[in-house]
């Protein structure tokens, strides 16, 4: 909210697509895999602590590679962030379907 607070009162939404990438896998896909574990659809065992921290480093790393890449256009370090949070996903998957 605070990305979009910003780009609101400057006026300047070259980083529309930060805003939107938290809002996303920070909020819904992370939402989608608390839900997922609450209702016991996947198994929580160690891989589940893994995917807990996979995702909020992705969470962290991808807006922030994405922020990076936009501005300096140093273009490694959302490729870095996008493969730990297509990383969780794989995770995730792989929770789901040992459950």
């Amino acid at each position: 909210m605070l990305v979009g607070l910003y780009m609101a009162k400057a006026q300047n939404f070259k980083i529309g697509s930060v805003h939107a990438h938290l809002a996303i896998f920070g909020g819904a896909v992370l939402i989608i895999y608390g839900l997922v574990y609450h209702a016991g659809m996947a198994k929580n065992d160690i891989w589940a602590t893994v995917l807990l921290w996979v995702s909020v480093i992705g969470a962290i790393a991808f807006p922030l590679g994405e922020y990076i890449t936009i501005t300096a256009g140093a273009h490694v370090a959302a490729g870095i962030a996008a493969l730990i949070v297509m990383a969780s996903g794989l995770l995730f998957l792989f929770n789901v379907r040992r459950a």
